[in-house]
C-alpha cells in the first residue's frame, strides 16, 4: 500500500508541473501589493496573466501609467482609489489578447486629452482639428476587453486636443 501512495504523489506532482507548463503559471499566481505609483507602474508592466495587482492604499499618479498590453491579470482596488491628479488618464488597455479584470476601485480626477493639431497655416494644408481625447478613467482599445466590477468613477473627463488655428 505505501508504494501506491508514493506513486500517486509522484504522478500528482508531475501532473501539476506539466499542467502549469502547458497552461501557464496558473498554479503559481502571485498577489502583487502596490502602495505608490512606481510600484503600480512596475506591476502593470511585469505581472503575469494569473497574478493579482492589489492596492494596499489609495494611489495618486503624477505622470501617465504604462499601458496594459496583452495582459489578463486582475487589479484589485480593495475599496481604494486611483487619483489622476486632474491631469492623467487612469488605465489604457491595448491588444487583442488583453482582458484584465479591474474591481473594487474608485477612479477619480482623471483626464485624457487628445493631441493638438500641428498644421498652423493654409500653406500646410490648413489648420486641422485636434486629436480625440478618449477614456478619461479607462481606455479600452480596439480588440481588447476588460471586466469591470464595483468601479466608481468620480470627476473623470476626456477632451479633444486643440486645433492648429
Amino acid at each position: 500500500m505505501p508504494d501506491i501512495k508514493k506513486r500517486f504523489l509522484k504522478y500528482s506532482i508531475l501532473f501539476a508541473f506539466a499542467y502549469s507548463f502547458i497552461f501557464g503559471n496558473i498554479l503559481f499566481a502571485a498577489v502583487v501589493p502596490v502602495t505608490n505609483q512606481a510600484e503600480l507602474a512596475t506591476a502593470i508592466s511585469t505581472a503575469a496573466d494569473a497574478d493579482t495587482i492589489s492596492f494596499s492604499n489609495s494611489i495618486t499618479i503624477t505622470s501617465p501609467l504604462p499601458a496594459i498590453v496583452n495582459k489578463s491579470y486582475t487589479i484589485e482596488g480593495n475599496s481604494n482609489a486611483l487619483d489622476g491628479s486632474s491631469a492623467h488618464r487612469g488605465f489604457i488597455i491595448l491588444g487583442a489578447s488583453a482582458s484584465p479584470t479591474i474591481q473594487n476601485l474608485t477612479i477619480q480626477n482623471t483626464l485624457a486629452t487628445g493631441g493638438s493639431s500641428s498644421a498652423t497655416s493654409a500653406d500646410e494644408g490648413g489648420a486641422g482639428g485636434g486629436g480625440l481625447g478618449a477614456g478619461g478613467a479607462i481606455y479600452v482599445g480596439n480588440s481588447a476587453t476588460a471586466s469591470l466590477d464595483t468601479i466608481t468613477y468620480t470627476n473623470s473627463d476626456a477632451t479633444g486636443g486643440s486645433s492648429g488655428a
